[in-house]
């Protein structure tokens, strides 16, 4: 019987007794031979290998620093700009097949507003997205729309 200390956040495990048990990061237990044996297998026992991170640069600010770090010695190897993959035109811009195309609805259409906004603000929404079509909704018979048939009417979104 030997005590060990558990340095997994959860770990089962039998007792001197023979119950199960389960133990926790932290605690100290005694434990039969098999269960040291077995423990030491699944690396209970041991400190978790520490792990470098990059500090945040708000910490750095924060404790007096750089955030941009420290300034390039003359032994600094030089850091190359990364290379495009996307191949160029002769002038210099993306090949025309790979240029955005336009979005098809005009600037000045409506943004269709949150479901939960209130129902004026979906009144105004139809009577403005349906100015134009071949059905329009007058303001009239906005007002006469449930909030549900407001939504429903609306044109869709995309």
């Amino acid at each position: 019987m030997a005590k060990r200390v558990i340095r997994n956040a959860i770990w089962r495990y039998k007792d001197t007794n023979g119950k199960f048990r389960i133990g926790y990061f932290g605690n100290e237990v005694d434990l039969p031979d098999d269960e040291i044996e077995r423990g030491d297998k699944l690396g209970v026992f041991t400190a978790p290998t520490p792990t470098t991170r990059t500090p945040d640069p708000l910490e750095v600010v924060l404790a007096g620093g750089d955030p941009n770090g420290p300034a390039l010695d003359a032994t600094d190897p030089p850091v190359a700009d990364p290379v495009p993959e996307t191949p160029a035109g002769d002038d210099g811009t993306p090949p025309a097949a790979e240029t955005p195309a336009p979005p098809e609805t005009p600037a000045d259409a409506p943004k269709r507003p949150a479901k939960a906004a209130a129902v004026e603000v979906w009144q105004a929404y139809i009577v403005a997205s349906t100015a134009g079509t071949d059905a329009p909704v007058t303001a009239e018979q906005a007002k006469a729309m449930t909030k549900d048939q407001l939504q429903a009417a609306a044109p869709p979104e995309g």
